[in-house]
């Protein structure tokens, strides 16, 4: 009888135990996998609107003949491919079934390796994909791209993409093993008096393997063998039940994670450095989206007399000054480690500062801003060319606190910033067309910025529109470029000193004076004016400061 029950008990246990095991195996494989599975799908899909929409376009530009142009849409889909898929073992191929390999973007996958991979694509046109080549394994989703005869497909390792599934099923392993083999020696030692409560054990075990109900638990009658070996089998049950839930937790929360990351890339990856974009993910701060009060630097840049501009163009001819002019802009801004906040127009609006923080974030925005008037002129040098009208700019930048975030309504929101410092900054770029500068900067961003830096012209003390406290505003210029213009410039300020102390006939004279020097300095022909008004109408009470009626 005793070995009649232990042929009988312990096949039951080992079925059982390894029922559960491997059914709980599979249900988390095939979960995380058709997850993941998805997640590529989703992916691929992303790039093919990219590559669908860029396609697009060189078609309705008419532009598709240019062998050049289409080579660099095709690079321009594979370094999407990369950021989308952000994988240091797996990545995007773009290859012809003739296995030409026109976009490559991962190491170490060459025509042979494609090669492989045609053969398992069974003349479908899009779906999952499973290959071997010289000992590397691959697998991945696929889908035809029909307009460029090619199939466009997301690679990953495989051992990368089974790992969690593969340590799921030796930590199964070591649970059941250690299980069956305690559940082995309780019934060697106590078999003699597993009698009637062992037929309720298995009609237990039955139930919840036939079932799958992981919560019910074996009955335990008495204290004796049968009720331990029953204690350590729902301890068993536990904890297959708790490993399941984790594994469901884990699949959900990876879901979430990769929300999370893919909100965060949607948000900033056309107006934000790369570099920031992952700084934003490796910290995980939901809170940097949230409004916040910090230092930034707003700078504002605006086509001068864009009216007249777009009144002598076409509309594609517009369309396509205007395209490359942000193109340059936006380039140096993004390098400089600014981010885009909005084009409002023809008007472009940065942030340096945020999201995140740089100590020499005032020092970058007047650096871009002299980097943008040098590249105007490189971009009207084409403009002149081609015979279309010359772009003029005018730039404002201002450093102090502001709240920046996501700011909306749950219809639309954008992350963007709002406050006095942005509004500063607005007015002054107004000013550059008044006092013929290109970049105008207030002394809030000058006193932000290490001696040595730039050479800083100071050209008038204001108060602007909806201010009462007057702020000092300068032209930066680089040094090199100022180096010539030192002896001419500490005269200017001479003069405004004088200006500014109430002597104007003194001040015209040497505005005047500085005036035939340099006509084309039209900042000097602004204070002439000046001094003539207050020399016929003298002030009762001079700030030395001028105050403005207009935005």
């Amino acid at each position: 009888m005793r070995y009649k029950i232990l042929l009988v008990v312990i096949p039951i246990l080992i079925i059982t135990a390894g029922f559960l095991g491997f059914t709980s195996y599979f249900s988390a494989k095939n979960g995380i996998t058709g997850i993941a599975k998805e997640f590529l799908g989703f992916k691929l899909q992303d790039i093919y609107k990219y590559a669908a929409q860029q396609n697009n376009f060189i078609k309705n530009m008419d532009l598709a003949s240019d062998p050049t142009l289409f080579l660099n849409t095709k690079r321009s889909v594979g370094d999407y491919a990369t950021t989308v898929i952000n994988s240091p073992t797996g990545g995007f191929v773009g290859v012809t079934l003739s296995n030409n390999l026109e976009i490559v973007s991962m190491t170490n996958f060459n025509t042979k390796d494609s090669a492989e991979m045609i053969k398992k694509f069974d003349g479908k046109t899009s779906g999952w994909v499973e290959f071997d080549s010289d000992g590397k394994q691959y697998v991945g989703v696929f889908i035809d791209f029909s307009d460029w005869h090619m199939v466009f497909v997301i690679l990953e390792d495989r051992n990368t993409f089974y790992r969690t599934v593969n340590e799921i099923l030796d930590f199964l392993f070591i649970i059941l093993s250690a299980s069956l083999v305690v559940s082995t020696i309780l019934l060697l030692i106590f078999i003699a008096r597993i009698t009637s409560p062992i037929n309720k054990f298995v009609r237990t075990i039955q139930d919840i393997t036939s079932n799958m109900d992981l919560t019910k638990r074996v009955k335990i009658y008495y204290p004796d063998e049968i009720g331990v070996l029953g204690f350590y089998f729902n301890n068993m049950i536990a904890e297959l039940e708790g490993a399941y839930n984790q594994i469901k937790n884990y699949a959900y929360q990876t879901v979430l994670a990769k929300k999370k990351e893919e909100r965060i890339r949607f948000i900033f990856q056309k107006f934000v450095p790369q570099e920031v974009i992952n700084q934003v993910l490796n910290l995980a701060s939901d809170s940097m989206l949230i409004g916040a009060r910090q230092k930034v630097s707003i700078f504002f840049s605006d086509i001068r007399g864009f009216t007249t501009i777009s009144e002598s163009l076409r509309p594609e001819e517009l369309v396509l000054s205007l395209n490359s002019y942000f193109d340059r802009m936006v380039r140096i801004i993004i390098n400089k480690h600014g981010t885009i906040d909005k084009f409002i127009g023809d008007a472009i609006m940065a942030i340096f500062g945020a999201p995140l923080v740089r100590p020499d974030d005032a020092e970058s925005a007047v650096s871009a801003a002299i980097m943008n008037s040098d590249a105007i002129e490189e971009f009207n040098q084409g403009q002149r060319a081609s015979g279309k009208i010359e772009f003029k700019i005018g730039i404002g930048i201002n450093t102090g606190d502001a709240i920046v975030g996501n700011i909306g309504s749950e219809q639309k929101i954008d992350y963007t910033v709002i406050g006095d410092t942005v509004n500063l900054a607005s007015r002054l770029e107004g000013l550059t067309k008044m006092y013929h500068m290109p970049i105008i900067i207030s002394e809030f961003t000058k006193d932000e910025i290490q001696p040595g830096k730039f050479h800083f012209r100071e050209l008038d003390t204001v108060r602007v529109k909806g201010k009462n406290k007057p702020v000092k505003i300068y032209c930066p210029m680089a040094l090199e470029k100022a180096k010539p213009l030192v002896q001419y410039l500490n005269s200017f300020h001479t003069a405004l000193s004088q200006y500014y102390d109430g002597k104007f006939k003194e001040a015209k004279n040497e505005f005047s004076r500085l005036f035939k020097e340099r006509p084309e300095d039209e900042i000097c022909q602004l204070y002439i004016e000046r001094c003539d008004y207050l020399i016929l109408n003298p002030p009762k009470e001079w700030e030395g400061v001028e105050t403005m009626t207009t935005k």
